[in-house]
């Protein structure tokens, strides 16, 4: 699996469901890590064409209702097209 240069230290990693290999995004689940709440977390970090929602690794779909996400591995599972959102990048 490709390794990202900010990698190191994250238990959360995000994949596109259709392309399991490749980490889109990761980061460091704390209880000081408000964004990383599940309704809050993919909206922040990507933008869609269409709807679309988090599935853990046993295929469950995660509710938006702003519990913290657990370490672990999760999928976007979109009906569009989404895009990462760099502009939470600048400044």
């Amino acid at each position: 699996m490709p390794v990202h240069a900010g990698s190191i230290g994250w238990n959360v990693h995000i994949y596109d469901a259709n392309d399991t290999m490749t980490v889109l995004e990761g980061l460091s689940s704390t209880k000081a890590s408000p964004m990383l709440t599940s309704s809050s977390m993919v909206e922040m970090h990507f933008i869609s064409t269409g709807t679309f929602f988090l599935r853990d690794e046993g295929d469950t779909q995660i509710k938006k209702d702003g519990h913290l996400l657990q370490p672990g591995k999760y999928y976007i599972d979109a009906s569009g097209r989404f895009l990462r959102n760099y502009l939470l990048m600048v400044g």
